[in-house]
C-alpha cells in the first residue's frame, strides 16, 4: 500500500491500542453525567456547526484519558466513523505533534476510499508533504481531502492529552481545528487536556467550543463515583480465592468513607490504592488497607495524598535493605527514561540480574511484565504527575535524587562499562 510508505505515523496512537500503560475505560456506573453530556453533543444534527469542538480539561490524574477512551468506545459502538490520537509525553512517537496529521490521515484513508485517493494524489505530486509544516499538512492531508467526501453522518476525532506534546505543535493543531473545522460541517472533535496556558489561550479566543472543567464538577458527584468504584473493586478483591477468610463486611463503611476522602477528586489515587491493597505478592488486603488509612497528611497541596501514597508504597517496597543502591538505581532509570526498556534490556543495561525481585512489591506503581521482553514503565496515568509528585516521594524515602551528580554518574558508569547491543 502506497500510503504505508508515504505517510509516517505514530504506532499505537489509537484509543484501542494494546500498548502497555494505555488508559482503561471508565468503570461502569461512573462518570455518567460527563459521558452523557459528550454523547448528547455528538448526537446533535449533523449540520449543526455551532459547537463542533468539545474540550474537556482537568487536573492531572482526574480521569480524562479514561473518559476519552470510553467515549471512543461508545462512538465505535454507534458505527460512526472515527479517528483518535492519544498523546503520551514519555514516548517519542506519541508525544510528537508532527505525526498527528499524518497518523489521522492514514486512519481516515483506511475508512474512506475517496480520502485515500485524494491523499495519495497529493503525496505523489509532493512526497515531502509529511515533512512540511503542520499548517500545510492540515490543508493538504486533512481538510482538502475531507471536503471531497460526501458524508451524511458525524465524523469524530478524539484527541487525548494534547498537553503532552510540544506546546507550539499543540497550538498549531488547535488553531487549525478551531479556525477551519466549519469547512467540514460533519466534523466533531473531542479534545482532552490539562488547562495549560498555551491551550487555554487558544480556546478562550474561540466561540465554537463546548467546554467542561472536570475539577469543577460538584465534589459530591465525584465522591459518589469514586465510592462506587472503590466499593466494587474492593468487593472483587475480597471474593478472590486467595482471600476467602476476609469477612463479607470488609471494608467497614467508616474505612470506605476514609478511602474516598483520601482520594478527593483523583481517580488515579483510588486506582493506585487498590493495586496496593490487592497486591497478590503480599496477600494481605486488610493489612494493606490499614497501612493506607493510618498514614496522615498535614499538607493542603493538591497532590499531598498522592505524594503520601507513593511514599508509603516505596517505603514498604524494599524487603532487603542491602539492595537499596540497586533499588534506587532501577527506579531512577525507569522514571527518567523517555522510552521504556524491556525487563531483560534494563537488567543488562544496569547489570542488575534480579530486577523483578527488586520491584515485585511496588507493582501498584510500576507493573512488571510476565515476558522478559515486556517493557517496564510507570502506569501511564501516573506520568501526568510523576516528576513533581513521585519524585518527591522517592527523595523522601532516600531512594534517589533526580538530576543529582550521583544519578548521572550511576547511569553513565553503566553505559561505559556495559558492552551490549540492542
Amino acid at each position: 500500500m502506497f500510503l504505508r510508505q508515504a505517510l509516517p505515523r505514530a504506532p499505537d496512537a489509537g484509543y484501542d491500542t494494546n500498548r502497555s500503560g494505555a488508559p482503561s475505560s471508565c468503570f461502569e456506573g461512573t462518570r455518567v453525567e460527563i459521558l452523557q453530556s459528550v454523547m448528547a453533543w455528538l448526537e446533535r444534527p449533523v449540520m449543526d456547526v455551532s459547537k463542533p469542538i468539545y474540550w474537556v480539561n482537568g487536573l492531572a490524574g482526574i480521569g480524562k484519558s479514561t473518559i476519552a477512551r470510553t467515549v471512543a468506545e461508545q462512538v465505535n459502538s454507534l458505527a460512526l466513523p472515527m479517528a483518535s490520537f492519544f498523546f503520551v509525553r514519555h514516548n517519542d512517537a506519541l508525544s510528537n505533534g508532527k505525526l498527528f496529521v499524518t497518523s489521522i490521515a492514514f486512519r481516515l484513508a483506511e475508512m474512506f476510499p475517496g480520502f485515500m485517493e485524494s491523499v495519495s494524489n497529493v503525496l505523489k505530486a509532493d512526497g515531502t508533504l509529511p515533512s512540511k509544516s503542520l499548517d500545510t499538512q492540515f490543508t493538504k492531508l486533512f481538510f482538502q481531502p475531507l471536503q471531497s467526501l460526501a458524508l451524511n453522518q458525524s465524523l469524530v476525532l478524539v484527541v487525548d492529552a494534547l498537553d503532552e506534546c510540544d506546546p507550539k505543535d499543540a497550538q498549531t493543531i488547535l488553531n487549525n481545528v478551531v479556525s477551519h473545522c466549519a469547512r467540514i460541517p460533519v466534523l466533531r472533535i473531542l479534545i482532552m487536556s490539562r488547562p495549560e496556558n498555551h491551550i487555554t489561550s487558544v480556546f478562550n479566543r474561540a466561540n465554537n467550543v463546548e467546554k467542561v472543567v472536570l475539577h469543577d464538577i460538584e465534589s459530591d458527584v465525584v465522591a459518589q463515583d469514586i465510592q462506587h468504584y472503590l466499593e466494587c473493586q474492593l468487593k472483587s478483591i475480597r471474593e478472590q480465592d486467595e482471600f476467602l477468610t476476609i469477612p463479607p463486611s470488609w471494608p467497614s463503611p467508616v474505612d470506605l468513607k476514609a478511602l474516598v476522602d483520601k482520594a478527593g477528586r483523583l481517580f488515579i489515587w483510588a486506582a493506585t490504592a487498590l493495586k496496593f491493597i490487592g497486591d497478590t505478592h503480599i496477600l494481605n488486603p486488610e493489612g494493606q488497607l490499614q497501612i493506607i488509612l493510618n498514614r496522615s497528611v498535614s499538607s493542603q497541596r493538591p497532590y499531598a495524598e498522592l505524594d503520601e501514597l507513593y511514599h508509603m508504597v516505596l517505603s514498604k517496597g524494599l524487603s532487603n535493605p542491602d539492595c537499596l543502591l540497586d533499588f534506587r538505581l532501577v527506579l531512577a532509570t525507569v522514571v527518567l527514561l523517555r522510552n521504556p526498556m524491556s525487563l531483560q534490556t534494563l537488567s543488562k543495561f544496569l547489570q542488575i540480574p534480579n530486577i523483578r525481585n527488586l520491584l515485585v512489591h511496588i507493582q501498584s506503581i510500576i507493573p512488571l511484565p510476565q515476558d522478559p521482553e515486556g517493557i517496564v514503565e510507570i502506569y501511564h496515568q501516573l506520568k501526568f504527575i510523576i516528576l513533581p509528585s513521585l519524585t518527591s516521594s522517592l527523595i523522601a524515602v532516600g531512594v534517589m535524587m533526580i538530576g543529582s551528580e550521583w544519578m548521572w554518574q550511576g547511569v553513565k558508569g553503566r553505559c561505559h562499562s556495559t558492552a551490549w547491543s540492542s
